[in-house]
């Protein structure tokens, strides 16, 4: 009883460091995957925008183009009025100019734009990367410890019988014992009582039993009702 009693306080002891483990090894797992499905939102939302931006800094590029395209073609037409307009050669000039000055700033923020086109694809290059080794990472995770559940789980099975086995045992040997205990006692029993009669052969000794007992000075049977 005392090795059956061992084994079961053992069983519940591993049982529930497993299942400590396992319990904590599924939070780590749920936070690793709600970390990870941040993350992707987050990268989503970041190349969303980044794609925004490019659209709309593309955008802007075809309006700085369409805009140098015209000044260019309105220097063309200058140029080719210049004899005409030869008594306003003054104000033509300054009006050259400020288009030309307009046409650096837009051939300025043209590069600028491209620039900022290149550094957000390599951004966005980088963020991809990052992910791959991310969902690398947590596809490990899973499967490892979806292997060292399966594991437990074998584990707890395997004990689960063993403790059974040893309980079926217990029980057949505690009925063995009970039965020899029994059958000492009658044995005893009988043999105290075969000496009272070889002493006093004159008692009556047919109210006498094993299963007997003395109740206010008299001999009465035993109940071994359930409730008693």
């Amino acid at each position: 009883m005392e090795s059956v009693a061992y084994c079961l306080g053992e069983f519940f002891s591993h049982a529930s460091s497993w299942r400590h483990q396992t319990e904590t090894r599924a939070r780590d797992y749920q936070a690793l995957a709600e970390e990870l499905a941040l993350v992707k939102e987050q990268t989503n939302d970041q190349a969303r925008r980044w794609l925004n931006q490019e659209a709309a800094l593309q955008e802007a590029l075809k309006v700085v183009r369409k805009a140098e395209e015209a000044d260019n073609k309105k220097l063309h037409e200058v140029g080719q009025t210049h004899t005409e307009l030869l008594t306003k050669v003054v104000p033509l000039h300054e009006e050259i100019v400020e288009l030309k000055a307009a046409v650096a700033t837009s051939k300025t923020k043209m590069a600028t734009l491209e620039e900022r086109c290149v550094t957000q694809e390599v951004n966005l290059g980088k963020v991809e990367a990052d992910l791959a080794i991310k969902n690398e990472a947590f596809d490990t995770m899973k499967a490892e410890l979806i292997k060292q559940l399966a594991e437990k789980a074998g584990a707890l099975a395997n004990m689960e019988k063993e403790l059974s086995s040893q309980a079926e045992r217990s029980q057949k040997v505690e009925k063995e014992l009970f039965g020899d205990v029994a059958d000492a006692f009658a044995a005893g029993f009988e043999e105290a009582l075969s000496q009272v009669v070889c002493e006093h052969p004159e008692m009556d000794v047919s109210n006498y039993a094993p299963t007997n007992h003395v109740v206010e000075g008299k001999v009465v049977p035993r109940d071994f009702s359930v409730d008693n």
